[in-house]
């Protein structure tokens, strides 16, 4: 037997349910979708908290009509994004190997697993608008989300540094020479995890180079203080070995 006002109680429940979670208005939305007969009630949401999560919360608040709905969360291309980049760079939830990259599938489980995380600095803000951007299904007419994990599995996270999007994404002066020379796995795990070659090892491929660029010079004259603190350091554990 359905529950008595039922509608009106599943849109007090998607309105405290936001509130519970301190989401903006209108984030939990109870729906009647009538292409299901008979109609269906649902509870949709983007991003925000994970299923189980919602669900705790609900039952708290009225169990009774939590059983008149299905529950439904979706991802904003900006999180489905970031959770892109985080499984690629990282790797740790994925099987071992430099060669696998993040499908669907891994995306959203890794997304199930925990609310929509924020960016942990503006780099990978950017980074993630920019994927998001490039990836916009208007221009195709593919799903955002679809394109998102395909871009990343056949060019990498490096690209977008240097691509045109929002925000602002300065590269170091390390960066800058591992793009421009990096080789072999030193090349994958830029591509993959942007991690720069060795200060020296980057300043040496620079004075390999008969015609560097002027901005290529410029950072490895930047790197000239480190490249001097490596080759002390060397040096002196040189040095101990020929006094020993």
């Amino acid at each position: 037997m359905p529950v008595s006002n039922r509608a009106k109680r599943l849109h007090t429940l998607a309105r405290d349910l936001t509130k519970r979670f301190e989401l903006p208005p209108d984030t939990v939305r109870a729906e009647l979708d009538e292409y299901y007969r008979p109609a269906k009630w649902f509870l949709r949401w983007t991003d925000g908290p994970t299923v189980a999560q919602l669900t705790r919360a609900a039952t708290e608040i009225d169990s009774e009509v939590l059983g008149e709905a299905t529950l439904f969360r979706g991802y904003s291309d900006f999180v489905w994004a970031l959770a892109t980049l985080r499984l690629t760079m990282t790797t740790e939830e994925l099987p071992p190997g430099e060669g696998y990259y993040p499908n669907d599938w891994d995306v959203r489980q890794w997304l199930e697993k925990r609310r929509a995380p924020a960016p942990r600095n503006k780099r990978e803000q950017v980074l993630a608008d920019r994927l998001a951007a490039i990836c916009d299904d208007s221009i195709s007419g593919r799903p955002s989300q679809d394109l998102i994990v395909d871009f990343v599995r056949e060019n990498g996270v490096a690209p977008l540094l240097q691509a045109e999007g929002p925000g602002e994404a300065p590269m170091t002066p390390v960066e800058i020479l591992t793009a421009r020379y990096a080789a072999n796995e030193a090349r994958k795990t830029w591509k993959r995890r942007l991690a720069p070659m060795e200060a020296l090892a980057a300043f040496l491929a620079v004075l390999a180079d008969p015609e560097p660029e002027s901005a290529v010079a410029s950072a490895a004259l930047a790197l000239v203080p480190e490249v001097h603190r490596r080759i002390d350091a060397a040096a002196a554990g040189l040095q101990a070995r020929v006094t020993d």
